[in-house]
């Protein structure tokens, strides 16, 4: 299961992360416990890309699709369909009760307030790559490194900054 640290006393003991298979050992001083069951096929019908736990739910970006756990029937439901586009889901992240999808540099993300319904972003051109939440504001990046931020990214909140550049643009 990974290094256990005996030798000093518990106050002064360094805290591992160890990994083991459906063993989640880190809570401190409660020992070990079992790791949440989740079957993380059932439903899907090609291998997850991603995995976020949300106030409104546990939800698995799989390709085109957004999937919830459904805890009563213990399988993954589908919330959203985007195979038409020409892009599938890369990244995931919640604020203010809002969930935001994104799909890269060429489609416009997706965001939901109950998790089931899906809306695209259409008041401007802004296709997301990866997401970044800090203070109540939103972080969008771009993959050509621009970055911009809101801190209400749904139609009709508040308009995204203008972009600033991260790193390298190559």
């Amino acid at each position: 299961m990974g290094m256990l640290e005996t030798v000093a006393p518990l106050t002064e003991r360094r805290i591992f992360y160890n990994v083991a298979q459906g063993v989640d050992p880190t809570w401190p001083n409660e020992g070990l416990m079992l790791a949440p069951a989740v079957n993380t096929m059932t439903g899907l019908a090609s291998t997850p890309t991603k995995f976020y736990e949300s106030t409104l739910g546990l939800f698995c970006l799989n390709g085109a699709y957004i999937h919830e756990w459904n805890t009563t029937t213990l399988v993954w439901d589908q919330r959203d369909d985007a195979s038409g586009d020409a892009q599938n889901y890369v990244d995931i992240i919640e604020m203010n009760l809002v969930l935001y999808a994104s799909r890269g540099n060429s489609v416009d993300y997706k965001y939901s307030t109950d998790g089931i319904t899906w809306t695209a972003f259409t008041d401007a051109d802004h296709n997301f790559a990866y997401w970044a939440v800090r203070d109540n504001v939103l972080w969008g990046i771009k993959t050509t490194s621009n970055i911009h931020n809101t801190t209400d990214g749904r139609n009709g909140g508040v308009a995204w900054s203008a972009a600033d550049t991260v790193g390298n643009t190559s």
